[in-house]
C-alpha cells in the first residue's frame, strides 16, 4: 500500500501513523522512549508511569501532588496535543465519599465557562476507580514563580490576584 503524506501540526505524519495513533498500540511503545518529558517525569508510587495510558492520553510526567489527585502532562495522539490530566487520587476517594461527585462538578463547571484564565476541559473519565479530568496544557508557571522571579509593585501583584479569581 502507498502511504502518503498529510500536514498534522509541526510533523507530517503518514497514513499508518494515523491508524496506529488511534488504536494507541504503536503510540505508547513509542512514547515511553520519545515523548518530550515534562514535569517532575516520575510517577507517583501506585499511579500511572511515563508512557502508561490514560483513556486515549500517554502519560509525559507528573506536574504536581495536592490534597485531591495528581496533576500528569500527557499527550493526546489523536489531536497531536499536550494535555494535563487531574486523577483523583484513592486516598482522596475514600476518604471522602463525595470526592468523585466534587471533581465531576469542577469538571462540568469549567467546560461552561470560555474565559482566558480558565482551562478548557476536553474529557472526563475513569481510571479504574478513580476520576480523571483531561484539561488544557498550560505552561506559564506558577503564581508563586511569578511571585519569586522578580520583585513587583502592590498594585501589579493585585492586578494578578484579581485576574485569578
Amino acid at each position: 500500500m502507498r502511504e502518503t503524506k498529510i500536514g498534522l501540526g509541526p510533523e507530517d505524519r503518514t497514513q499508518r501513523d494515523l491508524r496506529e495513533a488511534a488504536t494507541g498500540e504503536a503510540q505508547v511503545a513509542d512514547s515511553r522512549s520519545s515523548a518530550p518529558a515534562v514535569g517532575r517525569g516520575s510517577g507517583v508510587e501506585g499511579g500511572p508511569q511515563r508512557g502508561d495510558p490514560i483513556g486515549r492520553f500517554v502519560v509525559l510526567g507528573v506536574l504536581g501532588v495536592g490534597g485531591m489527585g495528581v496533576v500528569y502532562s500527557a499527550y493526546d495522539p489523536h489531536l497531536d496535543r499536550k494535555v494535563a490530566i487531574k486523577v483523583l487520587t484513592a486516598e482522596a476517594a475514600s476518604a471522602s465519599a463525595d470526592a468523585h461527585t466534587r471533581l465531576l462538578r469542577e469538571a462540568q463547571a469549567m467546560a461552561k465557562i470560555h474565559h482566558p484564565n480558565v482551562i478548557v476541559v476536553h474529557e472526563v473519565g475513569m481510571l479504574g476507580d478513580q476520576v480523571y479530568v483531561a484539561m488544557e496544557f498550560a505552561d506559564g508557571g506558577t503564581l508563586r514563580e511569578w511571585l519569586t522571579a522578580k520583585k513587583h509593585g502592590q498594585d501589579e501583584i493585585l492586578g494578578v490576584f484579581a485576574q485569578a479569581g
